[in-house]
């Protein structure tokens, strides 16, 4: 019997296909699973928030959860792929989060990249683009982080209640 690969990156791959093709029927334009504007300003999801991945994965793991009988044992593990990059929260979400209450952003003003600047151009250099202002599009970026973390958070809610 030939089983399918076990690898985490086999999963994640079949989960992210999953997703796609079920967001293509709804955005047939789509070509990848995170549509987000990339512009400091703009970094977030483009569509509506009950579209975005981690609402999917939320979505399938209640329906999952829903489908097990409540006298069986279970286990479960439901893993969100944020809050990794890209940083696209729902725009629903912009402003949720206070930036002025987040910690001073640091930077490298010197123009040497950083070491996760370096990794990061290494692994896909089409998404790292040199910042125009870096203090603020790095904070910018981070306030984008604490707002995906947020939506992760309310995504967390629905599925603990499904427990």
């Amino acid at each position: 019997v030939r089983r399918p690969p076990s690898s985490t990156l086999f999963r994640y791959t079949t989960l992210f296909r999953s997703y796609l093709k079920w967001l293509k029927t709804r955005h047939p334009e789509v070509t990848d699973i995170w549509n987000t504007d990339y512009t400091p300003e703009t970094m977030h999801f483009r569509f509506a928030a009950e579209e975005h991945y981690e609402y999917w994965i939320a979505s399938q793991a209640i329906d999952w959860m829903d489908s097990i009988a409540a006298d069986q044992p279970l286990f479960a593990w439901v893993s969100f792929q944020g809050p990794h990059g890209p940083f696209n929260p729902p725009r629903e979400l912009r402003g949720c989060c206070d930036a002025t209450l987040l910690p001073k952003v640091r930077t490298n003003l010197e123009g040497e990249a950083s070491p996760v600047e370096r990794y990061r151009a290494v692994r896909d250099p089409e998404l790292v683009a040199p910042p125009v202002d870096p203090i603020r599009d790095n904070e910018a970026i981070r306030v984008s982080y604490a707002e995906l973390i947020a939506f992760i958070d309310h995504q967390i809610g629905p599925f603990l209640h499904s427990v």
